[in-house]
């Protein structure tokens, strides 16, 4: 077991970023949808979303399956745009291995 030891200086510091960033919450948001625990909470929300999913979200769906996203996907940014550049400069190698990863 590691054990870290944080001062109240070092919690003083601590910052939160302004508003979650879209590419991290879509993937939260995938992993709900896939996970077949917590109906109760998230039964409702599930049934109507996949309801009124488009077929468009289909290839997105592949790159996650089971809620379960390759590393490439992770990454961070202020808007969607921004996250969606950061997924496409993602090099092929973290690509290929993030996939072969997942569908293992």
């Amino acid at each position: 077991m590691i054990r870290i030891h944080f001062t109240a200086e070092d919690f003083a510091r601590v910052r939160f970023a302004p508003r979650p960033s879209p590419v991290p919450e879509l993937h939260a948001a995938l992993m709900m949808l896939g996970a077949p625990h917590e109906e109760l909470l998230f039964g409702l929300w599930r049934n109507r979303l996949l309801r009124s999913l488009t077929s468009a979200v289909g290839p997105l769906a592949d790159l996650a399956p089971d809620g379960l996203a390759p590393a490439f996907l992770d990454v961070l940014g202020d808007t969607l745009d921004e996250g969606v550049a950061l997924i496409r400069a993602a090099r092929p190698e973290s690509v290929r291995a993030g996939i072969e990863q997942v569908y293992a």
